[in-house]
């Protein structure tokens, strides 16, 4: 991490234009405010956190424009750590509400890991008071983000809406172990003529 900071730093450093954040004005000491609000920079949340403050890169993607953002990185470069005080600096300032908030990935251990490092520094921010909840969220609590993998969400989907397209509600997704049994019975009651350069043995040996 690079602690090369100083404790200047604003979010009106990073963002190239605040026209793409709802309801961003100065407040009373020319700094960038929402909802009457200060702005709080990436810097001072990780700071009540208590974690490492983000590189001069990560702030720039954590504090820019709410709009569509393409942020390629390698392994090990804190993408999962970028992508979460994204959310929670979003949140936090009142940009976007928790339950607003969807995260996708390929495997269950990235969903699982993802939801409970949000939900784990959103709970504390609410608990410093730096997050304001919604009258609806001090009845029934506070709202959190939904992190699920592609396919968890896609079957969620299903449910939720497939008879509006003639898909019956109760659909599982396939299995390893089912998906490739319905691949089997495919081709072994297959009577078609075979693509070009696919032999019959090839076939054989899916159904084996």
């Amino acid at each position: 991490m690079n602690n090369n900071h100083t404790e200047t730093h604003t979010p009106a450093d990073t963002l190239q234009s605040d026209e793409h954040l709802p309801g961003v004005g100065q407040g009373t000491a020319g700094e960038p405010s929402h909802g009457g609000r200060r702005i709080l920079s990436a810097l001072e949340i990780a700071r009540e956190l208590g974690l490492n403050p983000p590189t001069d890169e990560q702030i720039r993607i954590i504090e820019s424009p709410l709009q569509a953002r393409l942020v390629i990185a390698g392994a090990g470069s804190g993408k999962t750590a970028t992508m979460v005080d994204r959310v929670v600096w979003l949140v936090a300032n009142g940009f976007v509400r928790a339950d607003e908030v969807l995260g996708v990935t390929f495997t269950r251990k990235a969903a699982g890991e993802l939801r409970e490092r949000m939900r784990t520094r959103l709970n504390i921010l609410r608990e410093r008071k730096l997050i304001d909840l919604t009258e609806q969220e001090l009845l029934e609590g506070a709202s959190e983000p939904t992190v699920s993998t592609y396919h968890s969400y896609a079957n969620t989907l299903v449910k939720d809406y497939g008879l509006r397209l003639g898909i019956e509600q109760d659909a599982q997704m396939l299995g390893d172990a089912q998906a490739w049994q319905l691949v089997a019975q495919i081709v072994q009651y297959w009577d078609g003529e075979l693509p070009q350069g696919v032999k019959a043995r090839r076939r054989q040996r899916l159904i084996w």
